[in-house]
């Protein structure tokens, strides 16, 4: 609860929600990695990306990022994807923000420095009072 506090502090946002499925609040927009698909799908490049700008984005990131390889047939080719192959984005609904599941050393850093600071401080004025 105090890191969570501090998180909100930290972020400056009202509130944070803990979502297991978010879908409803983010659309993902999808790109190649030209360094990945480049070498593995040449001349078909254009093809990949045509795919990627009108497929069900949701549908392929859920799918890679389990882990998994996503494959599709399209216009008379097939086509796989893993989770190194994408530049995945997101945007959030109005009024909404997200954060991905990997939060930054930095962030966390912050947060646990923050957290330590706070501890040290209620034990300082606990020690003044006890006196």
């Amino acid at each position: 609860d105090e890191l969570l506090e501090i998180a909100k502090d930290e972020l400056n946002v009202k509130e944070i929600i803990n979502l297991k499925n978010a879908e409803k609040f983010i659309t993902y927009k999808i790109k190649p990695q030209l360094k990945t698909l480049g070498p593995k799908y040449g001349k078909l490049l254009g093809k990949v990306k045509a795919f990627l700008e009108s497929c069900d984005a949701n549908e392929v990131v859920k799918t890679v990022k389990d882990g998994k390889t996503y494959t599709t047939e399209y216009q008379g080719d097939t086509f796989e994807f893993s989770f190194d192959d994408l530049l995945i984005s997101s945007e959030s609904e109005e009024g909404y923000t997200s954060a991905s599941d990997r939060v930054s050393p930095s962030f966390s850093t912050r947060i646990l420095r923050k957290n330590s600071v706070r501890k040290v401080s209620k034990e300082k004025l606990s020690l003044k009072f006890n006196q």
